[in-house]
């Protein structure tokens, strides 16, 4: 690491990191109430290797608060940019931008949050991406971003990636629940999605409980903007969910025989779920039941006369393999 030195005050400022090369002289600035140094209008920092794309200006804390204290503090690029002013450390951009992964030097949740805007670029982890967000206008994620999604916030691209784990699509308030983001918001942000072509509503009959409901539900509307900005889309982190209690209202139905699904509780009837919906003709409750019941269950099925052979024990094994492995009982 080369240590610079302030060419206005002459004060030690922290060694860069190897990937950067400072074109033009540094000059310090002001930042809450600790002054830092970051490149001067119009100069530039180049993250070394990466050729013109990584164009980008970045500031560092001065050497007083201390190698270690200084490096995870606050830090300035240039006014304007997306990272003006964060209170995210640099090695948690690093983390997100560069490794695709979550720093333990902030919260999970603010993890997450930079990672989104990470992905939302559309570029893939490395140092070309934590310059494009250094080079991004301040403002929701993507905003300042070339390609299909320029303009988008980050609600809107959030809202966009659900659906994209949703093929059947999803009601204005699950898709509320799945990002975080109000209802109210989500539902204007569908409105303007679908007025420009990403998104598309129908009313459709589900079945839930004992009872067929009308609802509205909204999908990607798969034309060629959507199919271009897919890259850019990604995927949404799948929600965190509870174990399981009881059988989920859309697949009471099956239990057309016997006590009613409302009633029938995990693990207590745990083998009698698992036989109704692994061995009944809705796939959807198959592939819920198979994730979502204990493993002990699972391998006592498998051991039953009807699944101790044919396709069912193939979903059985497959299931009880993969679900071991990554230690899930």
């Amino acid at each position: 690491m080369t240590a610079r030195t302030c060419t206005v005050c002459g004060v030690a400022q922290l060694p860069l990191p190897p990937w950067v090369n400072v074109s033009e002289p540094w000059s310090p600035s002001l930042s809450g109430s600790a002054s830092t140094f970051t490149a001067g209008a119009g100069s530039v920092v180049q993250a070394g290797g990466s050729g013109d794309f990584t164009q980008m200006a970045l500031g560092w804390p001065v050497e007083s608060k201390g190698p270690q204290r200084a490096q995870e503090s606050y830090f300035t690029a240039t006014t304007g940019t997306r990272l003006h002013a964060s209170k995210a450390p640099l090695s948690a951009w690093v983390a997100a931008a560069v490794d695709g992964s979550d720093s333990p030097a902030v919260s999970e949740k603010t993890a997450r949050r930079l990672r989104r805007e990470a992905e939302a670029t559309g570029l893939p982890a490395g140092w070309e991406r934590l310059a494009a967000l250094l080079a991004a206008p301040r403002g929701d994620a993507g905003e300042g971003a070339e390609g299909p999604l320029r303009g988008l916030s980050s609600g809107k691209r959030r809202i966009l990636a659900m659906l994209r784990t949703r093929a059947g699509g999803a009601p204005s308030s699950l898709v509320a629940a799945e990002t975080g983001l109000s209802l109210p918001h989500v539902r204007r942000c569908l409105r303007s999605l679908r007025s420009e072509g990403f998104v598309e509503d129908e009313a459709v009959s589900v079945m839930w409980g004992y009872r067929a409901q009308r609802v509205v539900v909204w999908r990607l509307a798969m034309g060629e903007r959507t199919i271009a900005a897919l890259p850019q889309i990604g995927w949404a982190e799948p929600a965190a969910e509870e174990p399981a209690e009881g059988v989920p209202g859309e697949f009471w139905w099956l239990f057309w025989s016997g006590a009613c699904a409302s009633g029938l509780r995990i693990p207590d009837h745990a083998l009698h779920i698992a036989d109704t919906l692994i061995g009944g003709p809705d796939p959807s409750a198959r592939a819920w039941a198979l994730e979502a019941l204990p493993l002990s269950t699972l391998r006592e099925l498998r051991a039953m006369t009807g699944y101790d052979s044919g396709e069912a024990s193939n979903w059985l094994d497959f299931t009880i393999r993969e679900r071991s492995e990554r230690g899930d009982e």
